[in-house]
């Protein structure tokens, strides 16, 4: 252990016998504690100085720093601040590292925390324990450190205030409220028949509130409200936003109903095992999505395709209500095991699919394998059920992979299968890539439909400027290949471009322009099949707070 940091502190006050302890065997070399103080200043100071000792519990022995021995030079000095005076706090590591570097206001908040020390002492009728030469050299420190002890108490004093006015004006004592504001101009363009009738230059915008209430510190109640006018975009399914979202009274209305959006609560069961139950879920709160840089329809993908898989990650109409356990084995596994039901809010019995288990439901399972730390796998299985017509594939395939089991009256089941890649080449370049494939039966009747579907994606993070982030991403909407389904058309066989690149103006404030393209849509006309591309070009503004 060398001289620097509370090393200084100890020889400081050891060279002038402030605990009765000779220069000769407390310090290797002489000098007054003046001069050590002047040391000090000349090699010891850093730029952002950490006061460590009120943030630790006290120690009473200096035997419990496992970095101090007793052949260190400032051993006996140290052994008599900890258990004479009990003025020195290490780390919560039980070590004392006391060749760290040291700032004059480090050494004024220790030499503050042994003055405190002596004044209980003094006031609680020891004084007797505190010498008279003890308290010579204190005060002569404290002169030395008036101006940092003077600074020390400002800052004290500051922060008692501010947090005497964050606690008066906070929101909740234990909710924290968040949100995000989106305003997204849009406009589709394109030869193919889909986009007729649709040229016109949208803007439109999104807002949502977000209640995270914790009454323990690991457990979460999670309320969204949201309200909307995005529409579907032009174009169709292929070409759908990621952020859309219209909750307004009537089609075309400017007057828009704010919605429950998410209500559940996730709380420990121990420290591996978390479980989750609520009442408007939806199926990316209960297993991972190894997308991290396209997720968020705020700062990620402009297109609801490659925002998540379509095929795994698809919702069954609003207000699922879901029950999962999310294990976390150890750092390389992981399991995530849900159930979510659409219809759990229906008691009916005379309809016949309704309740928790009568009506439409997913029963899902997930295993998550990292086997190094820049590589993330996902492997997911689901059972799902609709009784009544439902988008198979969230509103982004083909017309035929999303008409429910190839007729749109009837449901049926499915079995997907879903495998999710990550990859992070260096801290600002990622790879992103998956599949899925389901395979489905009508209720009622032989009609069976395979669906498939995959997306690459190439993430490049601060390119240019610290913070913003280009994409690249290209790939499979979800599209029938097999089956005995009668529409089965080859010619729906589209591909997904997409790019954008995401200015962050700053923390909260980002702008993306971006421009989705889809390449053999398949577009079913009165006339046959149209092939010719559709585009989707984006400028999206979003606030967070």
């Amino acid at each position: 252990m060398s001289k620097s940091r509370l090393g200084f502190l100890v020889a400081a006050i050891a060279t002038t016998s402030v605990l009765g302890v000779s220069t000769a065997s407390a310090a290797p070399e002489s000098g007054t504690g003046t001069q050590l103080i002047q040391n000090m200043n000349r090699d010891a100071l850093i730029a952002n100085p950490t006061i460590l000792q009120n943030t630790n519990a006290q120690v009473t022995s200096v035997s419990q720093f496992s970095d101090v021995q007793p052949t260190d030079w400032a051993f006996t000095a140290l052994q008599s601040l900890v258990e004479r005076y009990g003025c020195i706090a290490g780390y919560p590591d039980s070590t004392y590292r006391g060749s760290r570097a040291l700032s004059r206001y480090e050494f004024a908040a220790g030499l503050n925390a042994c003055l405190d020390k002596i004044n209980e002492l003094i006031s609680s009728g020891l004084a007797d324990k505190v010498g008279k030469e003890d308290l010579a050299t204190l005060q002569k420190l404290q002169e030395e450190f008036s101006a940092e002890l003077a600074a020390l108490k400002g800052r004290v004093t500051a922060l008692e205030s501010k947090t005497a006015t964050l606690e008066a004006q906070q929101f909740s004592t234990t909710t924290k409220l968040t949100g995000s504001v989106i305003f997204t101009g849009a406009g589709s363009f394109g030869d193919n028949s889909a986009v007729d009738g649709n040229r016109n230059i949208t803007f439109a915008g999104r807002t949502r509130l977000n209640f995270n209430t914790s009454f323990g510190g690991k457990d979460l109640l999670f309320i969204r409200l949201q309200a909307g006018n995005i529409p579907n975009n032009a174009g169709g399914n292929l070409l759908r936003l990621a952020f859309d979202e219209n909750t307004a009274t009537a089609a075309g209305g400017s007057t828009l109903n704010v919605q429950l959006d998410r209500l559940y609560y996730r709380f420990p069961l121990t420290n591996q095992i978390n479980l989750l139950v609520g009442t408007t879920v939806n199926i990316e709160d209960v297993l991972d999505v190894s997308n991290p840089d396209l997720l968020s329809s705020e700062t990620g993908s402009i297109s609801r395709f490659a925002r998540r898989d379509p095929l795994i990650f698809r919702g069954q109409g609003d207000g699922n209500a879901a029950a999962a356990v999310k294990i976390k084995f150890n750092d390389q596994f992981g399991l995530n095991i849900a159930y979510l039901a659409n219809q759990a809010q229906n008691p009916s019995t005379v309809l016949a699919d309704a309740g928790v288990f009568g009506g439409g439901y997913t029963g899902a399972v997930q295993v998550l394998f990292t086997p190094f730390k820049p590589l993330a796998l996902s492997f997911v299985y689901e059972r799902t059920y609709d009784p009544s017509p439902t988008n198979l594939s969230s509103g982004t395939g083909t017309s035929l992979a999303n008409t429910t089991y190839g007729l749109a009256s009837v449901g049926g089941s499915a079995d997907r299968f879903g495998f999710q890649l990550n990859y992070n080449f260096s801290p600002n370049l990622s790879f992103n890539g998956r599949v899925s494939y389901a395979t489905t039966r009508a209720v009622s009747g032989d009609t069976t439909a395979d669906i498939l579907s995959w997306l690459t994606s190439i993430t490049f993070k601060d390119l240019f400027v610290q913070g913003n982030q280009a994409s690249i991403a290209f790939g499979q909407p979800p599209y029938v290949v097999g089956g005995n389904i009668a529409r089965a058309d080859s010619s729906q066989n589209p591909y997904h471009i997409e790019a954008f690149y995401r200015f962050q103006l700053s923390k909260n404030i980002s702008i993306t322009p971006g421009l989705i393209t889809v390449l053999n849509p398949g577009t079913i006309t009165g006339g046959g099949v149209d092939n010719r591309p559709e585009f989707v070009g984006v400028l999206r503004t979003s606030l967070t707070f």
